[in-house]
This record gives structure tokens, C-alpha cells and sequence, in this order.
């Protein structure tokens, strides 16, 4: 009778450790579809001071987002990476930076740059 009743709870348990296994893949498979896409910056920081009107753009999204930088769009590398070159104007600038996925989820940041 013990090792029936030892039986009963190893199998409550796996099953128990199933369910949460299943459920754990399902919320990170579902992330994408009620997260935004996530946005990292690398180039240029924020209050960064340039010689040239023409400044190098870096950064990382989600693979398969869309990247937009000043509504100019920039493609991807497979594991989202993006760089390339942005013309500003003399002063004060403002870069918006904007990564939307499949969904229309949206990640929006801004970097304030001066261009002397």
C-alpha cells in the first residue's frame, strides 16, 4: 500500500513539473506578442557633443522588429543589431528612435545630442 501511495505523489509531481514546464514555454513564447520590442542604444549617448554634422547610429532591437531613427529606416542584422550614419543639423538634436514589431508594439527613446 506504501508504494502505492509513493507512486500516486511521484506521479502528481511529474505531472505538476509538466504543467509549469508548459506553462514557462508558453509565457516566454508569448512574450513577443504582448511586449514591446526592447531597444538598446549603443551610439550616440545622451548629451554627447560632435565636430561633424555626420554622426554614427548604433544599436539593438528585437530581431524581426522594424528600426526607425529620425523616420529613416535602418535594417537589421540577423540578431537585430543596426548601425549606419546620420546627418544632423548644427545646435541641438533630438533623435528619436523608434523599433516596432510584427504586432505594432512600439519602443520609443530619445537621445539629445549637440552638433557644434
Amino acid at each position: 500500500m506504501k508504494n502505492y501511495k509513493k507512486n500516486i505523489h511521484a506521479r502528481h509531481f511529474n505531472f505538476l513539473l509538466i504543467v509549469i514546464f508548459v506553462l514557462g514555454y508558453f509565457v516566454f513564447e508569448a512574450q513577443g506578442v504582448f511586449f514591446a520590442p526592447s531597444l538598446y542604444i549603443f551610439e550616440p549617448k545622451n548629451g554627447d557633443t560632435f565636430q561633424t554634422t555626420r554622426i554614427h547610429i548604433a544599436g539593438k532591437t528585437d530581431a524581426g522588429a522594424r528600426m526607425l531613427v529620425n523616420g529613416k529606416e535602418f535594417s537589421l542584422k540577423k540578431d537585430g543589431e543596426f548601425d549606419g550614419m546620420l546627418t544632423l543639423d548644427p545646435g541641438y538634436n533630438e533623435i528619436g528612435f523608434l523599433a516596432r514589431d510584427r504586432l505594432g508594439h512600439e519602443t520609443r527613446k530619445v537621445v539629445k545630442v549637440i552638433v557644434q
